[in-house]
């Protein structure tokens, strides 16, 4: 196994790494990464790279254009940046997951930290638990156990499921086919909700522009302004 405490580490196109450690300095990933401990500096998994099962509790993973990252997980001062894809990340412990570019994640689980959604980009099937998801792009079929997701200015979010925890959707924020089964639902002014399903015990405070609701027994429809 590899131990990196400063300088550069290489792994290159068609070669193959298991069970390094970055605690300082800067790794390039061109081939395949197993199991890594990233606990301060930064892997960085270059257009063709892949890592697998990292484990990253302080410095950087960041997955470029054209790079894949599978089954990360990312706690503590940990932070990762994908432009390229990922899949199965989990993220705790106040860390930090942000998707720029075009960067496309699916199958994310958040706990606790933050998860950014910028323009251009796009998360699939996100589950989240804790924390707080912030949409500036475009999240498709999330499902909210608790924490909070806010629909910035100009992202949307389709066919999300709200089990518990909050969606704010703020001026220019976007919500389609959204099942509240309970917890909240609050659509700010200049935000907009089309097709929302609010069951029994949900909430939705409306200030903006909700459409086509439909509203079960038990359901609660509050238009403030």
């Amino acid at each position: 196994d590899t131990v990196l405490n400063g300088g550069s580490f290489y792994v290159l196109s068609g070669g193959s790494a298991t069970g390094t450690i970055v605690n300082s300095g800067h790794g390039y990933i061109s081939g395949v990464d197993e199991n890594a401990v990233v606990n301060g500096g930064i892997q960085e998994i270059r257009s063709g790279g892949k890592t697998l099962g990292t484990t990253v509790s302080g410095g950087r993973i960041q997955v470029d254009s054209g790079a894949t990252a599978e089954n990360t997980t990312v706690s503590g001062e940990g932070s990762m940046r994908v432009a390229g894809s990922a899949s199965g990340t989990t993220v705790k412990d106040d860390a930090s997951l942000t998707l720029t570019g075009y960067g496309w994640v699916e199958n994310t689980v958040l706990l606790d930290g933050t998860m950014d959604v910028n323009d251009d980009t796009l998360s699939e099937n996100t589950t989240i638990s804790g924390g707080i998801q912030y949409v500036y792009g475009t999240d498709s079929k999330s499902t909210l156990n608790g924490g909070t997701q806010n629909i910035e200015n100009g992202g949307v979010s389709k066919n999300t499921t709200i089990n518990n925890g909050m969606q704010n959707i703020g001026q220019g924020g976007r919500a389609s086919d959204t099942e509240l089964n309970s917890g909240t639902q609050t659509v700010s002014s200049g935000g907009v909700a089309d097709e929302t399903s609010i069951a029994a015990g949900a909430v939705q405070n409306v200030s903006g522009r909700a459409s086509a609701t439909t509203i079960q027994s038990g359901g609660v429809q509050n238009v403030l302004s």
